[in-house]
C-alpha cells in the first residue's frame, strides 16, 4: 500500500492495491482494469465504485443509465 492514498485502488476496507512502482519488464506492469462481480443489490456500487471514485484525484465521466448512483 502506498502512503499517498490516491495512488491506491481500494479492494476492501483494510486492503489496497498500490499502482506505484513500475516493473522493469512492461509485460508485468499493472493496469487499472478491475472486474467487479456480484448480483443485484450485493453492494458493487456502494462498496467498490463510489469509494474508488471519491478518492481519485482527477475528473471522471460516469455512465449511470438508471440515475441511481449520484
Amino acid at each position: 500500500m502506498d502512503e499517498k492514498f490516491q495512488s491506491n485502488i481500494l479492494l476492501t476496507q483494510t486492503e489496497r492495491l498500490t499502482m506505484n512502482g513500475r516493473p522493469t519488464n512492461p509485460k508485468y506492469a499493472r493496469n487499472k482494469n478491475v472486474l467487479v462481480i456480484g448480483g443485484s443489490g450485493s453492494g458493487k456500487t456502494r462498496f467498490y465504485v463510489k469509494p474508488n471514485l471519491m478518492q481519485m484525484h482527477s475528473s471522471y465521466c460516469v455512465t449511470d443509465p438508471k440515475g441511481l448512483t449520484f
